[in-house]
């Protein structure tokens, strides 16, 4: 998660929040672990990733996420095009993308480097979870969060109440609400999150 701009890629779907079946009760969030569910979230919904069932994903999915991903988030790593017009995203930084978030990489690189021209920046989405739920397996949890857009690219704590966004006089408008299935997956460097299924509802303005 950045606050750089960001490129033209899927908008959620209008969809209302699965009930998942063999949840039991919520866990207890400490902040250090709210503030790194949040910061996993923001990646889906500052790359504006569209709802999807287990195995649903597509590969054009997954690559739009890596090159917004890594345009946001790894923007000083990419080599600009010799035209300037561009940066370039390198099929090894798809597939390590993918990989973390996903657990799984592109069937087949068929245009890497990928090209993603440069934009204006922009204030990006970002998320808060709301709830932690274990379900029936270890290492197996569903995940329900609000997603909100910034009205401007000023700093903003992202894991602030609207509360104090209010007494800041910051202008935050809640867009979205997500469902989700997580994995907690076990690597050699520790552990990390890995999204399995992912529901959004867009909310009307206020």
């Amino acid at each position: 998660m950045n606050t750089r701009s960001t490129i033209g890629v899927a908008r959620p779907a209008a969809l209302f929040l699965a009930v998942i079946a063999g949840a039991t009760a919520a866990e207890k969030l400490d902040t250090a672990q709210r503030r790194e569910l949040d910061t996993f979230f923001s990646n889906f919904s500052e790359a504006r990733v569209e709802s999807f069932t287990p195995g649903s994903l597509s590969d054009d999915a997954l690559l739009s996420f890596a090159l917004a991903h890594n345009y946001i988030n790894k923007f000083k790593t990419l080599k600009v095009s010799r035209d300037k017009l561009s940066v370039l995203v390198p099929a090894e930084s798809v597939d390590r993308t993918t990989e973390k978030y996903f657990g799984r990489t592109l069937g087949a690189h068929r245009g890497a480097p990928y090209s993603v021209p440069l934009a204006d920046g922009e204030a990006l989405p970002f998320s808060q979870v709301r709830t932690l739920t274990a379900r029936g397996e270890a290492g197996h949890y569903q995940a329900e969060g609000i997603i909100y857009q910034p009205g401007g690219v000023g700093p903003l704590d992202v894991h602030a109440t609207p509360q104090t966004w209010s007494r800041q006089g910051a202008e935050v408008q809640e867009t979205a609400r997500f469902t989700a299935v997580i994995d907690k997956v076990r690597t050699g460097g520790g552990e990390r999150w890995v999204l399995r299924e992912y529901r959004v509802r867009t909310v009307a303005p206020n």
